[in-house]
């Protein structure tokens, strides 16, 4: 529960190997016009090309990607 908090928060969850080994990914929540979370857009990659001082700059882009996504569904607020 203090994970899912904390993606809450952030706007974006990181698979940590969790799901294969040596692979990580960053995804970030797609909402509709309501607010609710109908989908989510994600980037998977070899752990030793993710988790890198690059790192920042993947989130930036997924969030930027998503709120786009997000603003074509009709979303136009912040994460509920």
């Amino acid at each position: 529960m203090d994970e899912l908090k904390k993606v809450r928060k952030q706007g974006y969850a990181f698979d940590f190997t969790e799901s294969e080994q040596g692979v990580e990914c960053i995804a970030a929540p797609i909402r509709n016009h309501l607010g609710d979370t109908v989908a989510a857009l994600s980037i998977s990659g070899p752990q030793r090309k993710i988790n890198t001082p690059r790192e920042k700059r993947y989130i930036d882009q997924m969030m930027k990607a998503a709120a786009l996504i997000s603003s074509k569904l009709g979303y136009a607020g912040e994460t509920p």
